[in-house]
């Protein structure tokens, strides 16, 4: 049984049929897509995107964290101005808001697993068990090529990997109320990062890392052999690239972030040249994933081939060349829609645009469609 197969145990709801919904709460923005089974095919339905900031009576582009009721409020906004119909669904877990170990666990105890792997996870998670929620998978780690492609490296002997993953019951708890007042009966939870490896669809049969690049912060993980392998958040997201732009070019951050939109890392803009103002920021962000990536490789010995790119702040101009050139490897724009049926082929081209900004929410639809 696979990790994403494993989290089913903070649902406590199965199958719901007909039309169902993704809804991604983010630190800037709420993301829904509404999907539907036609003629067993998984197919768009409705999308949209409502700015969390005016909420909070502050700027779009503005992280801002609202209390429940505003919150609730935000999403049957967005529920009703995008047209969303569904009563069932998923919503995210932010990563920030759970905790994602590999151990180690001796052979011998294989066949002990559910009551030897909780008493070892709890050696990471600093609370008391009757607080905390655990999903875990075993890793299965094939023989594999070091990354010379000339030696065999073999699992080492004796041991087996396990990924865990802990959420503290209040947060299933606000999350689950959150679905309810928002008119979703009986929403199945999910970390975001998995909702995320869903919707990408990349084979399992080659590591990769996902870099989630949101508005508040960013998200990397290494998914190796079928499952995430390592995770970390880096502290800085398109929100300080809107910030450094306001604060270099004496504007106020409306503008900034218009400016951000429409040129990105790419140009100029009065006389300055953009690239030298944004680059700093998206420097930080790169060379954090590419530490994380080397960790990974050092650790395993193994390759990381390429870098998918999720998450709005991935769709920024210019972006691309500055990871490739920092990371040194193939950077990918993550095609979230390609293995869903579109209303119209005219959406095609527009989803590949801002499709990234939707992976988590239609890796959630997908899931809850299926369930």
């Amino acid at each position: 049984m696979g990790f994403l197969d494993t989290l089913k145990k903070i649902n406590r709801f199965g199958r719901r049929g007909g039309k169902v919904v993704g809804v991604d709460v983010g630190s800037s923005a709420i993301k829904i897509v509404e999907l539907e089974d036609k003629r067993g095919k998984a197919t768009l339905s409705k999308y949209g995107t409502l700015a969390i900031g005016p909420y909070a009576k502050t700027q779009v582009g503005v992280p801002a964290k609202l209390p429940p009721k505003k919150l609730e409020e935000a999403i049957q906004t967005a529920f009703k101005a995008i047209g969303i119909n569904a009563k069932h669904g998923a919503f995210a877990i932010p990563l920030k808001l759970s905790l994602i170990v590999t151990i180690e666990l001796p052979e011998t105890v294989a066949d002990k697993l559910d009551q030897v792997v909780p008493i070892e996870a709890r050696k990471y998670i600093p609370l008391p068990p009757n607080e905390v929620n655990i999903a875990w998978s075993l890793i299965e780690r094939p023989e594999s090529k070091s990354m010379d492609a000339q030696k065999e490296v073999k699992p080492k002997e004796g041991t087996l990997k396990v990924l865990v993953a802990a959420i503290q019951n209040a947060t299933i708890g606000d999350y689950q109320t959150l679905a309810k007042q928002s008119g979703v009966k009986g929403a199945l939870l999910e970390i975001e990062t998995f909702s995320a490896m869903r919707s990408i669809s990349k084979d399992d049969k080659q590591n990769y890392a996902l870099l989630d690049i949101g508005a508040e912060d960013s998200k990397i993980v290494i998914y190796s052999h079928g499952s995430v392998t390592s995770s970390h958040t880096i502290n800085k997201g398109s929100y300080a690239i809107t910030q450094t732009l306001a604060q270099s070019l004496q504007i106020e951050f409306k503008e900034a972030e218009h400016i951000k939109r429409k040129y990105g890392a790419s140009g100029t803009y009065k006389d300055r040249n953009l690239t030298e103002i944004v680059n700093p920021e998206l420097n930080y962000i790169f060379e954090e994933a590419r530490r994380v990536i080397e960790t990974f490789e050092n650790q395993f010995k193994e390759k990381v081939g390429s870098i998918i790119l999720i998450g709005g702040g991935s769709t920024l101009k210019g972006l691309a060349p500055v990871a490739k050139e920092i990371c040194a490897r193939e950077i990918v724009l993550g095609d979230t829609f390609n293995h869903v049926e579109l209303p119209t082929p005219a959406l095609k081209e527009v989803l590949k645009e801002s499709g990234p900004e939707y992976a988590v929410a239609l890796g959630l639809a997908l899931r809850a469609l299926k369930e």
